[in-house]
């Protein structure tokens, strides 16, 4: 960068020098001999390239070639100089390089707590002094605090939980305004009883309509204005425990959220607008709680979403059933934040202008949904008036007409088939467009888009112009990705002619807590990019088994996010680690897979990956080994009973447990299918209530009790022989039986004439080390056992090593007692 570029860039009007090159001298006018008394030696660094000054702020400019060690050093004495000869004086120090455009910019001190890494363009004078302006400081831990607190306030004050999160997105809209048209950026006591005050001297419907006109003139130039008014006072304003309250209630309200929410917040940072979503979110989950259809897609899940489809500055986002906005808002966020990347200020701001008014696009179709889209992206800085009020599907326009590069959603799993059109059910079962629910759960949404791409690519190509494509990241239940049924799989096989299956994603259990129980899956596509290429082969597709989020269930809190021991997020390093694999389409054992799919199979990562038998060890063996001794103590049989006691009391008598143990050496074990080593078969069901009690175990699904769930008398017939493993379809857990027994619905056996207590208890724990691929939604059905792979030790021929597996057993504490 050139000298004239750099002054003009910062400011000539500022420029400051005393030299005839245009220097600055710290010799000049005799100040050799203070520097030297202030400094305690002697300075040598006299003339910095350029110094500029507008009142108390100083930047000083150092050009180079490159940067090295030396040229910071350089920077820092002048640095040391500008303190020495004028205290008052807050610095920002540049390197600006001559043969490019980078810089390196620090603020009052040159080390790397005051490097200032987001200072990559040379900006205004005006920008470098905003930089000391005191701004809002961003607290987390205390917003998410008080956001509960603020929760139980509202309940004293008698406000409706379904009310709650628009109401305090309103008002905090109105505090917003109020701070902002006192011009200041710091939220201090003197603030606080100025709008306290205020607010005093204000009358109830007073304040309501100064709630009602902050939002009118937030919404100025918004399309729909009128109807979001209209929904924000039927909503909001207008309800009757709203209009109830007492001004005494208002200015408690009103300052709780000052003092306890936005002085925490600073909105103008990323973290803040990150914070802010947080605290909009969680009173979504309170709505939601009691509403367990209600699936609020998680912040750091659509923060996920947003960065595995490469959300930029340069990307129009859209989302067909946007809710209350929260991929909207995060796409928002996202790409404001990238607008700065690269850019001056006032670049950065034009680019910002530009994002809100053109690149996010949504539609809801539900009231209340609407209005908390509105005020949720009106919180983060506008952007909401490409928000559109109705049914996705009466809105082909509305799309095409966004031309989106993204697609974001989560659309509804359970719609009524009334507002889905005819045209798609009817190429349902006759049973599916009878029924009360939407059989595909929720892909019929994403037909109707790969459609719409689909037309749109047909026009462009009637003009030679460029197919488009578009990437999609669709939140789904898991039972879409298996697509047992017909009618999901019908759509399955119909996306995939037109768009490319990129990835699916398994997702943590729970993840919609406290509101629907479903377990979830995201899937990524490309449409517009059919799945077969044009030469006839599939690409493979990336499946992630990605459970474990580094969030825990919270009692009122929902999930909560998890740190370690240094204070770092545990989240944060378990997304950069889901991404890499993703990006790099890395196969880790346990977490990850690559498999070409159809319409016809499974499109979960559980079907395909390999287990990470690393983690399996003695611990598991004996765990399995304990439960099973538990099951026998519990069973009463006197005789093993005793035998038990008996050698368990002398085996601690002669201290003799763990000596034996014999070593796994897992990594020469061989891989094996299930149905090639083992005879699995189904069982006879009896129903348990139409039987008497009696001395027959009766095995279940349940995943306690060595799957025991009682004793029956059973006919011949419905009597399963002992000496096999049972495993029950949803219970997934194996367990070895030795007697008789009858069985419930859904019950399988494992068997081979080498099995004995001490083999089947081994196969055991290894089958149980699988369990992690089958859920309630992905039950552990005949058809999955007989096609799953496991790892077994092995002889010198390559077979299953069964004389191994009952000496490990053998070799365990309490091994040889059973």
């Amino acid at each position: 960068m050139e000298r004239i570029d750099i002054v003009e860039r910062i400011g000539k009007k500022y420029l400051i020098s005393n030299t005839e090159k245009g220097e600055f001298s710290y010799a000049h006018d005799n100040k050799k001999a203070k520097l030297k008394k202030e400094l305690g030696e002697e300075f040598n660094n006299f003339y910095i390239d350029m110094r500029f000054c507008k009142d108390d702020v100083v930047i000083l400019v150092e050009t180079k070639t490159k940067f090295t060690q030396k040229d910071e050093r350089q920077l820092k004495a002048y640095l040391e100089a500008e303190k020495a000869l004028y205290r008052t004086q807050k610095i920002i120090a540049i390197l600006a390089n001559t043969t490019d455009d980078k810089i390196k910019v620090w603020k009052n001190h040159i080390n790397d707590e005051c490097l200032l890494k987001n200072e990559v363009v040379l900006d205004t004078m005006e920008h470098y002094a905003s930089l000391f302006e005191i701004n809002k400081q961003n607290d987390r831990e205390k917003v998410l605090k008080n956001t509960y607190d603020l929760n139980e306030l509202l309940h004293k004050k008698d406000i409706d939980e379904k009310l709650r999160s628009q109401f305090v997105g309103t008002t905090l809209l109105y505090i917003k305004n109020e701070v902002k048209k006192r011009g200041v950026n710091h939220i201090n006591d003197e603030l606080v009883k100025k709008l306290k005050d205020f607010w005093k001297i204000s009358s109830e419907d007073a304040i309501r309509a100064s709630i009602e006109r902050t939002l009118s003139d937030l919404l100025d130039g918004s399309n729909n204005k009128a109807k979001k008014i209209e929904l924000l006072q039927k909503n909001v304003l207008n309800d009757q425990k709203i209009k109830k309250l007492k001004s005494n209630d208002w200015i408690e309200i009103l300052t709780t959220i000052l003092t306890d929410i936005y002085k925490y917040i600073d909105t103008e940072s990323e973290e803040g607008q990150d914070i802010l979503n947080l605290f909009f979110i969680a009173f979504n989950k309170y709505t939601g709680k009691a509403d367990k259809n209600q699936a609020f897609t998680p912040d750091h899940i659509t923060d996920f979403m947003c960065r595995v489809v490469g959300v930029d500055r340069t990307k129009r986002v859209l989302d067909i059933t946007c809710g209350s906005g929260s991929f909207l808002v995060q796409a928002m966020v996202k790409e404001l934040s990238d607008c700065k990347r690269g850019k001056t200020e006032k670049e950065a701001k034009e680019l910002m202008e530009k994002v809100k008014k053109e690149n996010i696009y949504g539609i809801e179709v539900e009231e209340k949904a609407y209005g908390l889209a509105t005020t949720n992206m009106l919180i983060h800085g506008d952007g909401n008036s490409n928000i559109e009020f109705g049914s996705c599907f009466e809105k082909k326009e509305f799309i095409k007409e966004a031309n989106p590069d993204i697609i974001l959603m989560n659309p509804p799993y359970n719609a009524k088939p009334i507002s889905i059109p005819e045209y798609y059910k009817n190429k349902w079962s006759k049973g599916a467009k009878e029924g009360k629910e939407d059989p595909t759960k929720g892909l019929v949404f994403i037909q109707y888009l790969s459609d719409i791409i689909k037309e749109i690519n047909e026009e462009r190509e009637s003009k030679n112009e460029a197919r488009k494509e578009v990437k999609l990241a669709v939140l789904l239940p898991m039972s879409a990705a298996i697509g047992s049924k017909s009618d999901i799989k019908n759509i399955k096989e119909a996306m995939l002619e037109n768009n490319t299956l990129e990835a699916v994603f398994t997702l943590p259990a729970e993840v919609f807590y406290p509101g629907a129980s479903v377990s979830a899956c995201c899937m990524v596509f490309t449409l517009g990019k059919p799945h077969i290429n044009t030469d006839g082969t599939t690409n493979e597709t990336f499946f992630g088994y990605f459970k474990e989020d580094g969030f825990k269930k919270k009692k009122n809190l929902g999930r909560v996010e998890l740190f370690d021991e240094g204070g770092e997020s545990k989240w944060k390093k378990i997304e950069e680690q889901w991404l890499d694999v993703f990006r790099n389409k890395k196969v880790v054992d346990g977490l990850s897979a690559m498999a070409k799919v159809s319409g016809e199979d499974e499109w979960l990562c559980e079907a395909y990956m390999k287990t990470d038998y690393s983690k399996l060890c003695q611990t598991d063996f004996q765990k399995t080994l304990n439960n099973y001794l538990s099951f026998l103590m519990q069973r009463g049989q006197a005789v093993e009973v005793w035998q038990f006691i008996e050698k368990y009391i002398n085996g601690i008598k002669g201290n003799i447990f763990s000596i034996n143990t014999l070593s796994l050496n897992i990594n020469k074990w061989g891989e094996f299918l299930l149905s090639d080593i083992f005879k699995c078969s189904t069982t006879t069901l009896s129903i348990k209530d139409e039987l008497l009690e009696g001395n027959t175990p009766f095995i279940s699904r349940t995943a306690l009790n060595n799957g025991c769930d009682g004793y029956v008398e059973a006919e011949a017939k419905f009597i399963t022989k002992g000496n096999c493993i049972s495993i029950g379809a949803e219970g997934i857990y194996a367990f070895y039986q030795k007697e008789d027994f009858a069985t419930g619905n859904k019950i399988y056996t494992l068997r081979n004439e080498k099995l004995n207590q001490y083999v089947a208890l081994f196969v055991c724990a290894v089958l149980n080390h699988e369990i992690y691929r089958y859920s309630y939604g992905r039950a552990r059905i005949l058809s999955k056992l007989q096609n799953e792979y496991i790892k077994l030790p092995i002889n010198h021929k390559g077979e299953p090593d069964f004389e191994f597996m009952e000496n490990y057993i053998k070799s365990l504490p309490y091994g040889d007692r059973v």
